[in-house]
């Protein structure tokens, strides 16, 4: 939580809070997050499933992930990079070279996560059309 603090700050997180218990008593999930972005929901914490000896810390969002894709994009000659936080519970686009193609489209590409969530852990991935 104290990252999540460092990311969008104090009382965006107590908004989001308070937000967030009051759509629960109504069933509706996930508004603490969504309230926060994607900063926020990027923030890791310690666990077994992550590569040591970063499964013992807590780990921010990467800074200007739309700058880090924009400029790994120009270095790849064009090809499209783009930075994905991806986990057994959902899919979130962090950074992209341009606005062109939607993030659902993203999302729907590493929904299953093929960069894996435990031992098999990568940090790139190759994605290209079929057939």
């Amino acid at each position: 939580m104290e990252l999540a603090i460092r990311s969008v700050g104090r009382p965006k997180i107590i908004f989001a809070a308070i937000i967030s218990g009051i759509c629960k008593l109504f069933g509706k999930r996930g508004v603490f997050y969504n309230i926060l972005g994607p900063a926020a929901r990027a923030v890791d914490g310690p666990c077994d499933c992550t590569i040591p000896p970063y499964n013992g810390y807590a780990k921010m969002a990467p800074d200007k992930p739309h700058e880090a894709a924009k400029k790994f994009t120009e270095a790849m000659d064009g090809h499209q990079v783009i930075v994905v936080d991806a986990n057994d519970i959902g899919v979130n686009i962090l950074g992209k070279p341009s606005q062109d193609v939607p993030d659902e489209y993203y999302s729907r590409i590493f929904k299953d996560n093929p960069l894996g969530q435990g031992h098999e852990q990568t940090p790139l991935c190759i994605v290209r059309k079929i057939g």
